[in-house]
């Protein structure tokens, strides 16, 4: 019996919360030391709505290329 081989990164990220939105979270992750004004950052945003949570990336691409600072002017999909 053959074993599927995967890719997997195993360097653990740095991860960020902003939840000073209120109904909104931010999450972002970046490899450990990068600076929050670096665009090597990948944010989610998290809308909560009573029962409905949506889930969205920054510039609608789970990518490393955006810049934490920046993350509540980033449209959202």
């Amino acid at each position: 019996m053959g074993y599927a081989h995967y890719n997997v990164d195993e360097t653990p990220l740095t991860a960020l919360i902003d939840t000073s939105g209120g109904t909104v979270i931010y999450l972002g992750e970046a490899l450990p030391g990068t600076a929050t004004s670096d665009p090597l950052w990948r944010i989610k945003k998290v809308n909560i709505s009573g029962a409905n949570i949506s889930i969205a990336w920054a510039a609608g691409t789970p990518t490393f290329q955006n810049i934490w600072d920046n993350r509540a002017s980033y449209a959202y999909s």
